[in-house]
């Protein structure tokens, strides 16, 4: 009986090791995933990050279409507004006229070059790569060249991308302020 007990008593203690093994198998399995997560972040999220951000703004993703009225607004109340024209024949925007405070005349080479090559061409004074306001783009009836850039675009500026709805004959229409070099 003795001896029986005794073997109860040991059968008992092993069991018990056997739970605090398992049960420091659990807890140093759950550090590593903690600590594996912790350097995910620090060495691949956060660097990835910082890399598509500039004033706290991360790099466009997409465009969105904007009407005349919403970018009259815009340009009207936000300083740092781009407005780009990618009317291909200089004509239009000389002649046929542009929008007020237009930033960047785009000629149509530079929106060929924008839809073949990996980033969009632009010679202008403004920078749009580094850009953090909007950004509006527009070509005569808000058809596929300013589409094309606003695609062109994406990845490559800071600033949100706007098309506008119906281009410059839109703005024109609703009576909003252009100007014309003659």
């Amino acid at each position: 009986m003795y001896l029986q007990k005794k073997m109860i008593e040991e059968q008992e203690f092993y069991q018990k090791e056997k739970n605090i093994g398992k049960l420091i198998a659990v807890i140093l399995l759950t550090i590593i995933i903690v600590i594996a997560g912790i350097l995910a972040v620090l060495f691949i999220i956060i660097p990835e990050t910082a890399n598509n951000e500039k004033n706290g703004k991360v790099l466009a993703t997409s465009y969105e279409n904007i009407s005349v009225e919403d970018a009259y607004f815009l340009i009207t109340t936000e300083a740092d507004t781009l407005i780009i024209d990618t009317r291909s024949c200089a004509c239009n925007y000389n002649y046929g006229g542009h929008i007020e405070n237009l930033s960047a005349p785009i000629p149509y080479q530079a929106l060929c070059n924008a839809c073949t090559s990996d980033k969009p061409y632009y010679t202008g004074n403004h920078d749009i790569y580094n850009a953090t306001g909007a950004i509006i783009v527009y070509d005569n009836s808000g058809s596929t060249d300013s589409r094309d850039y606003c695609e062109a675009l994406i990845g490559y500026t800071y600033g949100k991308i706007y098309h506008l709805i119906g281009g410059f004959s839109a703005w024109k229409q609703a009576g909003y302020p252009y100007q014309t070099v003659v």
